[in-house]
């Protein structure tokens, strides 16, 4: 018996080992502000970025590009209301469009996470004018 222990053991602890990182234990994206392609009816002030477990603000970085790649000028990443989000507020200007939301940070283990995801912006639709156009009389500055 105590040869099969021997030869279990170690499969036992490399089991536990490995088991970890094949769980998913690591720090990950759990949520988002603006959500993973939502579609605004206005351009968000805040990129806001909720984990599993707690990240290293001080190596984190969001970034927001346009449809053309371009950069959308964005504040300082900060600690959110809670231990697991970070954000950054938009300082650029977002009008219509499709968006992509680039982010970096590590988990409190070193571990480093980077992801992407697109958000598009779609100006509200204002309803039709369904009054009959005025009839131009004389002297009005239409009928000229």
């Amino acid at each position: 018996m105590r040869l099969q222990v021997n030869r279990v053991l170690p499969s036992l602890v490399a089991g536990l080992i490995v088991v970890p990182g094949a769980l998913g234990l690591h720090a990950h994206l759990t949520g988002s502000y603006p959500a993973k392609e939502e579609v605004l009816t206005a351009a968000p002030r805040y990129i806001q970025l909720t984990f599993s477990e707690k990240t290293e603000v001080a190596v984190s970085d969001i970034k927001v590009l346009g449809a053309d790649s371009a950069a959308v000028r964005m504040g300082k990443v900060a600690r959110g209301d809670d231990s697991l989000t970070i954000e950054a507020p938009v300082l650029g200007r977002i009008g219509a469009g499709e968006y992509a939301v680039v982010w970096r940070t590590a988990a409190r283990d070193g571990h480093p996470l980077r992801g992407r995801f697109t958000f598009r912006v779609a100006l509200p639709v204002a309803p039709a004018d369904t009054a009959r156009p005025r009839r131009a009389e004389s002297g009005d500055p239409a009928r000229r």
